[in-house]
């Protein structure tokens, strides 16, 4: 399980051992869910588990929705852990439920 504190300008990204990544803005996450059971922010398959949560740091430019943005590259997302501007939090191999 993992454990950041995080402001509404920040984003999350997710990367999971089978490769799947999201960034998702942490504005757009619920503080609770039922029961204060949590959220669910990534929904995994199978045996997949999560491999790295990092907190991004907001900077100025553009949210990479524009006409240049497109499918992750692979060097990018495998040297994530090492960017400057992402602080990555807690240990490897996560279930999926540790993040409900």
């Amino acid at each position: 399980m993992a454990v950041t504190s995080v402001r509404d300008n920040h984003e999350l990204m997710i990367i999971s051992q089978e490769g799947t990544v999201i960034r998702v803005p942490v504005e757009s996450v619920r503080t609770t869910g039922r029961n204060t059971m949590g959220v669910r922010v990534m929904n995994l398959r199978g045996a997949d588990k999560v491999s790295t949560m990092a907190r991004v740091v907001a900077t100025s430019g553009g949210n990479g929705d524009g006409p240049d943005a497109g499918p992750y590259d692979d060097d990018l997302v495998a040297d994530l852990a090492g960017s400057p501007g992402l602080e990555t939090y807690g240990p490897q191999g996560l279930d999926a439920q540790d993040l409900e």
